[in-house]
């Protein structure tokens, strides 16, 4: 499977360049502000491209070349990352109001649940089910739009979510999820050796939105319970700088009467450059976070008992500490 990644890291190199040129002629490149954009030059959007032409030329590799098995499911994820894709460039270029986007991503998860793909707790009626697969997704979504702020950090974030998923698949026995993830580590990694920084290319609404949307498919898809039941609280630490980036953003922004939903300074990544980090010494924070609750999310799949609701408390105290600090360390 890695020669999968290894060649859809190739595909993805090599689209750059295509995507690079359409973006620069067509104009859908994120110009400086001086306010929350403060680059110095015009860089090209549409970096979620490499990605998403990486998954499918991955996936066309696994069926028709490898003879990997194909399934509804599959069909569905590829039709609905195309869908995300698309909503996210059409934003890029024309800015839609967050509605529009809304309503955009609850078509989306009806989309997945018309495929089965959604959460599905035993103990809760379907309907339930129904309204929190959209509830997830619509979150995860959003949360990785809200942290594509620095160059390579929702990259890096998606490529640890990404590589945490692949061992968490291997303990469980589930087979299906690396023929997702195999390509997208190829292509996410390919999309990285230009989003560095200083980025050549951004991933744009259009990846950040695609890279939030895979990450909540696969979580939904993971089997976290298989050892023990309360390994259900396993996706809380996947994705704990999301879930702490989003919390600090709104907070942030309701502390000061402004909108949830319109763009401010007030992200983690701006607030440490805002005390002298430089983009990599910040991206070097974001890796290790994600990297050490990661690892906690992996142990608690294969520990017993109560131990990942202990530390399901310890990781809830850290990051109310984490957000008592942030919401006054670098605040301009």
């Amino acid at each position: 499977m890695i020669i999968v990644s290894f060649i859809s890291f190739i595909i993805g190199v090599i689209l750059y360049f295509p995507i690079n040129e359409i973006a620069k002629k067509r104009k859908i490149v994120d110009t400086p502000d001086g306010t929350l954009k403060i680059h110095k030059k015009s860089v090209p959007y549409l970096g979620g491209l490499i990605v998403l032409g990486a998954l499918f030329g991955g996936v066309f590799i696994e069926i028709f070349l490898l003879k990997y098995p194909y399934n509804s499911m599959l069909k569905g994820l590829l039709i609905s990352s195309l869908f995300i894709s698309f909503l996210g460039i059409v934003d890029d270029i024309h800015k839609l109001h967050w509605e529009t986007k809304l309503l955009g991503e609850i078509i989306l998860g009806i989309i997945l649940i018309s495929y089965n793909i959604q959460i599905d707790f035993i103990f809760f009626p379907r309907w339930l089910n129904i309204i929190l697969t959209l509830l997830w997704v619509l979150f995860i979504t959003n949360g990785y739009n809200i942290i594509d702020v620095s160059d390579g950090v929702s990259g890096f974030t998606f490529l640890i979510f990404l590589a945490s998923s692949v061992i968490i698949s291997f303990i469980t026995g589930n087979l299906f999820l690396p023929l997702i993830i195999y390509p997208l580590i190829g292509g996410v990694l390919a999309f990285l050796v230009f989003n560095l920084p200083k980025a050549k290319i951004f991933a744009g609404d259009g990846g950040s939105l695609l890279f939030g949307f895979l990450v909540g498919v696969i979580t939904i898809h993971l089997g976290y319970t298989k050892f023990n039941r309360f390994s259900i609280v396993a996706p809380y630490f996947l994705n704990f700088y999301i879930i702490f980036e989003v919390a600090l953003v709104v907070v942030s922004r309701l502390k000061l009467g402004l909108s949830p939903f319109f763009g401010s300074p007030h992200h983690f990544p701006i607030r440490l450059k805002n005390i002298g980090l430089n983009d990599y010494k910040v991206l070097s924070s974001i890796i290790l976070i994600n990297l050490v609750f990661s690892t906690l999310g992996i142990i608690c799949v294969v520990t017993n008992r109560l131990f990942p609701l202990y530390l399901l408390i310890g990781g809830i105290i850290v990051m109310i500490t984490m957000l008592l600090i942030f919401l006054k360390v670098g605040e301009k």
